[in-house]
């Protein structure tokens, strides 16, 4: 006669096998989603690496001699248009700041006389701080 102590259990059945195709799809799609913005965030930075290194140029021609006061104020104003255009803000027109400043370097681009090599070294240290606080 069977008892219950003589019947053999049944082996587990084995695991299914880890879904790898499903696995590699999540780290591709994670990998795809960190590239995106990577690029996105070095592009946003491109406009103002550019400004910047322009700035860095007309100043340093600025007190060479190879550069008047005048051109220095249109290349600050080139800096400004070339990374507000990109980030496609139109600066800060709710500062009074901003604006305060937009009027000194128009002042300074088409005045009838042209401002001194002290006012256009501190019209580009403006235009610096503004590049960096860009969005």
């Amino acid at each position: 006669m069977i008892e219950l102590a003589d019947i053999i259990a049944p082996a587990v059945p084995p695991l299914a096998p880890l879904p790898y195709g499903w696995i590699a799809l999540g780290i591709g799609v994670l990998i795809l989603i960190a590239f995106i913005v990577l690029r996105i965030l070095w592009r946003r930075g491109r406009y103002r690496r550019a400004a910047l290194a322009q700035l860095k140029r007309a100043e340093r021609a600025l007190r060479q001699g190879h550069l008047d006061a005048r051109a220095a104020a249109f290349r600050a104003a080139q800096a400004l248009h070339c990374v507000y255009r990109a980030s496609q803000h139109g600066g800060n027109a709710a500062s009074p700041q901003w604006t305060e400043f937009m009027c000194a370097l128009d002042r300074a681009r088409y005045a009838a006389h042209a401002i001194g090599k002290q006012d256009a070294t501190q019209l580009l240290a403006q235009t610096r701080h503004w590049i960096d606080r860009a969005p």
